[in-house]
């Protein structure tokens, strides 16, 4: 965590009982907190930015730079009961297993305080190619005779190999939200064979695709 941080006796304690609080209460180890002020002053209006600046390059070497001049903590403040831990040496992160998470305090003497949140990218790992699921054809008509129409217009669009895949076809006819009055539904994998899955009583005078 890139503390506000100015060394300030009244707002470091409300600084860090809030870090506390939010973060360091939830945590199994310390929460580390530093200050690049420490290392840099106060630059004013660009303290935020050199804040954030200190974390992308830590995140982007896993590794936090210390905080410097930490020689008397400050009475007000109890790190220990807080869960936090002022970073005084350098540390690598290199053999941290998960994605870094680093956040940025900076505010304004004004009263605008900001606070960021900053993960480390991480390229995901390649997963291996998933067939699409089977799902079933569902045609609609409101005639017989439109129904056996619509089933031999499927099977010559999906006859052409630079047709959609079989899966588009039936999630697309699935959510055409059709007012249904005279319904077929197919499990076949290939249309070429969706006449033959008519039932009977669709069969006559039916045309092959």
């Amino acid at each position: 965590m890139e503390a506000h941080g100015t060394g300030t006796p009244a707002g470091d304690p409300v600084e860090c009982k809030a870090l506390g609080k939010v973060l360091g209460a939830r945590r199994r180890e310390p929460l580390l907190v530093g200050s690049v002020k420490t290392n840099l002053g106060h630059l004013e209006a660009a303290a935020g930015i050199a804040g954030i600046m200190k974390v992308i390059l830590a995140l982007e070497h896993r590794e936090i730079p210390a905080s410097l001049h930490f020689e008397t903590p400050n009475p007000r403040i109890p790190f220990a009961e807080r869960n936090l831990q002022v970073v005084t040496q350098r540390t690598s992160l290199a053999d941290h297993p998960m994605a870094l998470v680093m956040g940025v305090n900076s505010f304004g003497f004004g009263g605008a305080n900001a606070h960021v949140v900053l993960e480390e990218y991480r390229q995901p790992k390649a997963c291996a190619a998933v067939e699409p699921a089977t799902l079933p054809l569902w045609l609609s008509a409101r005639t017989p005779e439109a129904l056996r129409e619509n089933a031999a217009r499927h099977a010559r669009f999906l006859a052409d190999p630079a047709g959609a895949s079989l899966y588009d076809v039936c999630y697309t006819a699935a959510c055409a939200g059709r007012t249904i009055l005279s319904a077929w539904l197919c499990s076949e994998t290939a249309l070429d064979k969706c006449q033959n899955s008519l039932p009977p009583s669709l069969k006559a005078g039916s045309r092959r695709a």
